[in-house]
């Protein structure tokens, strides 16, 4: 066995990455050395469940596209969709008004508070993600918790994300985009813009509107939906990665 003579469980590496006082202590007392030690794989699940995960490895999880009154979960990417996907929206989100089941809006996950919010018209409802598990918590109008948003965006919003890169909340409607920051936990509205002044190179059709957008932690990458067809782009650099995508060809595949 190469002279190793432990096998380190995935929380006691975690612990020891993230410098746990109690998993320091507890190691320290066996005189426990990693480099004497095997190691198990962390996998993904693992690292959502181990406590005090930041917000950068929290961008791990699992991915929700929503399509009319279906929805659909990634686990990874690169093997696509999930096993027993797509599902109805009716009867997976507990609580979830009737009116959202035949489609929502735009999607959004705050990674400040951990909450999710899911939009239609004027409305909005907000879920818990606490506990690893989905609690209903509000129902709310868009002009009550979003101040400042010019009348078009109160009635309704085509796409939403949260940047990783400056912890900004989007908001996108029609060829216009709103801004907002959180102080103290709540928004507060830095402008509206059109879309084709501050995210260059965009295709033509995505400055007149898109339809989904999509913060992708784990490559810095921000995912702009338009009809068949997706853009990526750079958070840091704020650039295009490239040019235009199909959805189905190139990323997912979606069901059609």
């Amino acid at each position: 066995m190469n002279g190793s003579n432990d096998l380190l469980d995935t929380n006691f590496i975690l612990g020891i990455l993230k410098s746990n006082p109690a998993v320091i202590a507890e190691v320290s007392s066996r005189s426990v050395y990693t480099s004497e030690c095997f190691y198990s794989v962390v996998t993904r699940m693992e690292l959502l469940g181990y406590h005090g995960i930041t917000a950068d490895e929290e961008c791990l999880s699992k991915i929700y596209l929503f399509s009319n009154n279906r929805y659909i979960r990634f686990t990874d990417v690169s093997a696509g969709h999930d096993e027993g996907y797509p599902q109805k929206i009716s009867g997976k989100w507990p609580d979830m008004p009737t009116n959202f089941y035949q489609g929502i809006d735009a999607a959004l996950y705050r990674h400040d508070n951990g909450k999710i919010y899911l939009f239609k018209g004027d409305q909005y409802v907000r879920f818990s993600t606490a506990g690893d598990k989905l609690t209903f918590e509000a129902n709310s109008m868009i002009a009550a918790s979003w101040p400042g948003l010019p009348e078009s965006f109160q009635q309704g919003i085509d796409a939403a994300f949260w940047r990783k890169s400056n912890g900004r909340i989007y908001f996108f409607k029609g060829s216009q985009y709103a801004r907002f920051r959180l102080v103290d936990g709540k928004p507060k509205l830095d402008y509206v813009k059109p879309i084709a002044v501050n995210w260059p190179g965009l295709p033509a059709s995505f400055e007149t509107g898109i339809d989904a957008a999509l913060m992708r932690c784990s490559n810095d990458k921000i995912y702009f939906f338009k009809g068949c067809h997706y853009v990526r782009y750079l958070d840091l650099e704020n650039r295009m990665d490239g040019g235009l995508h199909h959805i189905n060809d190139s990323w997912m595949p979606f069901p059609k």
